[in-house]
């Protein structure tokens, strides 16, 4: 859905790069002439508060994972603290 000009997917995509370390192989939220002269396109810097209502998602996935991978080291009979510090390090 788009709203005021900017695309779902570059909301989620401003809202990961400011939660998380993790990059993107994204260009988003480039000012206007930046992203041309590295051979993308770019439709200006991005609001940070229009990203917020994707904050949630990439809560959920970065839940998930931690989660995803405690439980995996759990499973492989990691001990406890152990399996903590791998979940905490995902």
């Amino acid at each position: 859905m788009k709203r005021d000009g900017i695309s779902g997917l570059a909301r989620f995509a401003v809202a990961w790069l400011f939660l998380t370390r993790v990059p993107l192989p994204v260009r988003v939220n480039l000012p206007d002439g930046a992203a041309d002269a590295q051979g993308g396109k770019s439709d200006g810097m991005i609001p940070l508060a229009a990203t917020v209502a994707a904050w949630p998602v990439v809560g959920l996935g970065i839940g998930v994972a931690s989660g995803g991978a405690l439980w995996a080291a759990a499973m492989l009979g990691l001990p406890p603290l152990a399996a903590a510090f791998l979940g905490l390090a995902v």
